[in-house]
């Protein structure tokens, strides 16, 4: 390929990206941050060359305290925003209104407990902060500043993002044109005043914008506003994780300025603004991600991937330029700040690197809700980066400080690949599928009019590839303009050729159940099947709707999934005795194919008798209340209208009949992000066999929602749902069997709490 056919390519790429929402806002939220660099640094270049050292130290350090206390005030309320408001409809405007009043009360209140003890805390900031005006500005000012990153949040989050990007350049434009005329009139407080001067103005000008104009983007939906206990369950760690980003970005300057003195806290004070807006760009892209992807989770780890990629395009040649040009850069600054300031330069420019990983981890969370990886990496962080800070600044000065923040942000890159990579090893977006086999496929469902749309991950044998078909011209005539949309899986093993064939089977069947009735469109239908050399293909339909775990959390969340599944689950529902033949299907046959795998060990081994024992004394001679059970029902199987209820069934090939269907939805249970966390389903499991019965009461009374829900004792149940889990993925493929990773997560903690009765 030539040189010129890659940059068309490329151009191509990146046209194709821009035409989609979330990469539109994310490359104009990053090209906010470029210019703010520009201008950013044009501002302290101007302030070094007009204040001395000490006064610029001062006034940044005083900056720093003003965000510091506006961002603890806030509560994160501009995650929430991001998260909350696109779904928000007319309910956006009000939603917004009062995240400003709750921000600015609660930012004014924290200014004046600060101002009351300045002589304890920050005692170098007395001579700025000690008259009664810079006292006032400082409170309103503190107020201004939690509201001015609010209304950035919020210009993203009602798809405003040039607006928001406007309103930032603004700021910068004035506080440049203001340093002018506060250098002669404000000789020891100019660089503080002209910052709080233009924040002001600009909150008051975007306040007007937002509710006069932007929000009206909602007034034609419904009002959506999420109910206080979903909010706070989103809300209340994101603060916490807030908190911890708050200090490890602002408490640093403070610091330097506390244990090397004012001087040196200038020098770092310009690197440190350098340092942030690098770290704007992921931002830039993450706070994208949050506020478009919320109603597409599916689409998350694709457009995760994609900005992590796009981050680390356009910050590696900006670090590069940074860490070999530090002293030319800085030799405008003068002699002082180059002297002092191009190790530090050098080292903070590197830390945005894997500080790209950190923030775009914690908003595909945000997304996710999983709050715990949103709280213990930013907590992590922070810990790491103001413990290093207090060890190395002594000792090392200002340099100490930018060491201290770049191996914080590498450790915590670092643990987040691992845990990925460990996750990665089984989920794959195309599955061992051959990308001639997966070609083949495609080009026969082209003869027929099907194109690609996107390929998307998945943990099987299968590639599942979503596909879309234009409507025929004579078709459109007859008010049938839209196109098709479909989801082709193509198999080329064994495993994945037996799945879906399986899969086809179920479908056809419960497509031609008329006992089923309405419930049946719930199911994707049938579209088309074919046999390639080696490889078969399956063509369904696909259901328009939101990924369940955008909304699925918690079992409160899932009493929709069950009544959703209840149809299939009471057909042909009935009592049977348990004999041999459902013995081996429910534990013999399980049980062997896991002591194949762990036969490598005597004392897995030994644990896989003890289960097998357990459950078979159990389960002999009881009546249970059996009937068609769907096999892999967890929340990311369900697709949910704009009402929150179920439009869809996904994935029933797993599905048979005479089975329990209370292993359903204790599968559900299990699986539910909110319920443990990001866990693996090992470690869920073991810990609720640790705890007695296995399941809370609230637990008992939703699994009591199947036919037969109460029939089973809470461990018997747990084991028996968790044996099926683990099984259906070793025969669903041998990636599973063969990755230690994966066993030790999800089998082998089980395994060694099986009890001995």
């Amino acid at each position: 390929m030539s040189a010129a056919q890659t940059l068309e390519q490329a151009r191509y790429r990146f046209r194709s990206q821009l035409a989609q929402p979330v990469y539109r806002s994310g490359y104009t939220l990053v090209l906010n941050s470029m210019v703010t660099a520009v201008v950013g640094v044009g501002f302290w270049l101007l302030a070094a060359r007009r204040y001395s050292p000490a006064v610029v130290g001062r006034n940044s350090a005083a900056l720093s305290a003003m965000m510091l206390l506006a961002g603890i005030a806030q509560l994160n309320l501009m995650s929430s925003l991001l998260r909350f408001v696109p779904g928000a409809g007319r309910g956006a405007r009000r939603m917004v209104a009062r995240s400003y009043v709750v921000a600015a009360t609660l930012s004014a209140v924290a200014a004046v407990g600060f101002l009351t003890g300045l002589h304890l805390w920050a005692p170098a900031l007395t001579p700025l902060l000690r008259t009664p005006a810079t006292a006032i500005s400082f409170v309103v000012a503190t107020a201004g500043c939690s509201v001015l990153v609010l209304q950035t949040s919020a210009f993203v989050a009602v798809g405003r993002a040039g607006t928001a990007t406007l309103a930032n350049q603004a700021f910068n434009v004035l506080k440049v044109l203001l340093l002018f005329g506060f250098a002669a009139w404000l000789p020891e407080s100019g660089v503080y005043f002209s910052w709080v001067t233009a924040g002001t103005l600009v909150v008051v000008v975007g306040a007007w914008v937002l509710f006069a104009k932007a929000t009206h983007t909602f007034s034609d939906e419904p009002s959506n506003i999420p109910a206080l206990s979903d909010f706070a369950r989103f809300a209340a760690p994101d603060y916490l994780a807030s908190l911890s980003w708050i200090a490890a970005t602002t408490v640093v300057p403070i610091l330097v300025l506390n244990l090397t003195g004012a001087a040196h806290a200038a020098v770092f004070a310009l690197l440190w603004s350098v340092c942030l807006v690098l770290y704007g760009v992921p931002e830039a892209f993450g706070q994208a991600l949050v506020a478009h992807t919320s109603r597409e989770p599916a689409r998350l780890d694709e457009r995760h991937g994609q900005l992590v990629r796009s981050s680390l395009a356009l910050l590696t040649p900006a670090v590069a330029v940074l860490v070999l040009g530090a002293p030319i850069l800085l030799h405008p600054f003068g002699p002082w700040y180059a002297s002092q300031g191009t190790g530090t330069l050098r080292l903070l420019a590197l830390s945005a690197l894997p500080g790209t990983v950190v923030t775009l981890t914690v908003s595909h969370a945000r997304v996710r809700r999983h709050m715990v990886t949103v709280t213990s990496t930013l907590g992590g962080l922070c810990v790491l980066a103001l413990g290093l800070t207090l060890l190395l600044v002594p000792s090392m000065g200002i340099v100490g400080a930018a060491l201290a923040w770049l191996v914080s942000q590498t450790v915590v890159a670092a643990l987040i690949g691992v845990e990925r990579a460990s996750r990665r090893i089984i989920r794959s977006p195309r599955g061992p599928v051959p990308a001639a086999v997966r070609a083949q496929a495609l080009s026969t469902a082209g003869a027929a009019g099907w194109h690609l749309d996107r390929r998307l991950p998945t943990a099987s044998d299968t590639a599942v590839l979503l596909v879309s078909k234009e409507p025929q011209a004579e078709h459109q005539a007859e008010h049938q303009a839209e196109h098709q949309a479909g989801v082709l899986k193509v198999a080329s093993t064994p495993q994945g050729i037996a799945a879906l064939a399986r899969e086809r089977e179920v479908l056809s069947r419960l497509a031609s159940e008329d006992r089923l009735g309405a419930w049946r469109q719930m199911l994707p239908a049938v579209l088309d099947s074919f046999e390639t050399p080696g490889a078969l293909a399956l063509l369904t339909s696909r259901i328009d709707g939101r990924d369940g775990r955008s909304a699925l959390a918690q079992h409160g969340d899932a009493l929709a999934a069950a009544a959703a599944i209840k149809p299939l689950h009471s057909l042909e529902s009935a009592q049977f005795p348990v004999d041999e033949q459902l013995l081996s299907r429910w534990v013999g046959d399980p049980v062997a194919r896991l002591r194949a795998t762990v036969s490598s060990s005597r004392r897995l081994v030994a644990d896989t008798g003890r289960l097998e024992s357990l459950l078979g004394r159990q389960l002999s001679e009881r009546t249970l209340t059996l009937g068609w059970v769907h096999g892999d029902f967890h929340a990311g199987n369900l697709l949910l209208d704009g009402r929150g209820a179920v439009c869809g069934v996904l994935d029933p090939g797993q599905a048979q009949e005479r089975d329990l269907p209370v292993l359903d939805l204790a599968h559900l249970l299990l699986t539910l992000p909110g319920c443990d966390g990001r866990r693996p389903i090992g470690a869920r499991v073991a810990a609720r066999l640790g705890s007695g019965p296995g399941w809370s009461e609230d637990e008992m009374q939703f699994l009591s929602l199947a036919p037969g829900g109460g029939e089973l004792p809470g461990p018997v149940l747990l084991l028996l749902s968790w044996l099926r889990h683990v099984d259906t993925n070793l025969v669903k493929s041998d990636r599973y069997r063969s990755n230690v990773i994966w066993l030790r997560r999800n089998v082998i903690p089980v395994l060694r709490k099986v009890p001995d009765e």
